[in-house]
């Protein structure tokens, strides 16, 4: 069995939006739940910079980076929230895990799966 292609069918049956950046932030793969959710096809998001496809390059993610912190300190960020803002403008909340890509040279980029929980937040609010 192909280990490999395993790995790729589940990533791209997931309902969580995944995608692989590398050390300067630039996209090198997003599964199709991040391409429905962003607007942008894989072809077009690979090699733009993660907060091109995935938030306004004048965000603060550009500032406060939590895979930058996953990567630099070699940790696993479970549960942080965040936004996506879609191609169309549209504002998604997010709860957002990362894990650095450790290998032979040390780190080379990140996994960065998030959960559309736009929804969520929507109820809480009534709620209160």
């Amino acid at each position: 069995m192909d280990l490999s292609r395993v790995h790729q069918i589940i990533v791209e049956s997931m309902r969580e939006a995944v995608y692989i950046r590398d050390l300067d932030m630039n996209i090198l793969y997003i599964n199709p739940t991040a391409e429905q959710l962003t607007g942008w096809s894989p072809e077009e998001a690979k090699g733009k910079k993660c907060y091109e496809v995935f938030g306004d390059e004048h965000s603060r993610c550009r500032e406060v980076c939590p895979a930058d912190k996953a990567i630099a300190e070699g940790v696993h960020i479970l549960h942080h929230e965040g936004s996506v803002e879609t191609r169309a403008g549209e504002i998604h909340e997010m709860q957002v895990s990362i894990s650095p890509i450790c290998g032979a040279e040390g780190v080379a980029g990140a996994v960065i799966v998030m959960e559309d929980i736009t929804r969520l937040k929507e109820v809480e609010k009534t709620q209160r």
